[in-house]
C-alpha cells in the first residue's frame, strides 16, 4: 500500500516537472500586438531591432512573435493602400537565396505565389524578408540573424 502511494507521488512529480519545463520552455516567444504605429514605437519595438525603423505612418494592428532562443521574429501589420507603394520603395525586391531555415527556396516560392509582392530589408547582419498583399494592406515578415561561418 505505501509502495502504491509513494509511486503515484513519483508520478505526479513527474507529471508537474515535465508541465514546468514545457511551458518554460515556450516562455522565449514573446508576442505583443501594437494597434498603431506610435504604440509600437512607445514600446521601444524598433529599437529592440524586431522590425526595422521603416514602416510608414499608416501601419497598424502590428504583431510581432519574438523567439528570444533563435533570435528570429516573424509577424504582421496593416497599411493603408497608399502607403503599401510607398513602404515597397524602401525594400529591395525578392528574397534572399539562402537563410537558416530548411526547404527556404520552397517556401519562397509558395509565399510568392500567395502574395503580390516579396521584398527583403538588410540591416548588418540582420534579415527581413516581407510578403504583401496589397488588396489586403497587409503584411507579413520573417526576420533573422544570419549565422557567422565557424572558423
Amino acid at each position: 500500500m505505501k509502495v502504491t502511494k509513494v509511486a503515484s507521488y513519483g508520478v505526479g512529480a513527474s507529471l508537474i516537472c515535465i508541465l514546468l519545463m514545457a511551458w518554460l520552455v515556450g516562455c522565449d516567444v514573446v508576442t505583443h500586438t501594437y494597434p498603431t504605429l506610435a504604440d509600437a514605437k512607445k514600446a521601444g519595438l524598433f529599437e529592440r531591432g524586431w522590425l526595422p525603423d521603416l514602416l510608414p505612418l499608416s501601419a497598424a494592428n502590428i504583431r510581432t512573435s519574438n523567439d528570444l532562443d533563435i533570435n528570429t521574429s516573424e509577424g504582421r501589420f496593416d497599411l493603408s493602400p497608399a502607403d503599401m507603394a510607398l513602404f515597397k520603395t524602401r525594400l529591395q525586391p525578392g528574397f534572399p537565396e539562402k537563410s537558416r531555415f530548411a526547404n527556404w527556396s520552397k517556401s519562397m516560392e509558395g509565399v510568392s505565389r500567395r502574395s503580390d509582392w516579396v521584398a527583403q530589408y538588410r540591416d548588418g547582419e540582420t534579415i527581413w524578408v516581407f510578403n504583401c498583399t496589397a488588396r489586403m494592406s497587409s503584411c507579413e515578415y520573417l526576420m533573422w540573424v544570419e549565422q557567422k561561418p565557424a572558423q
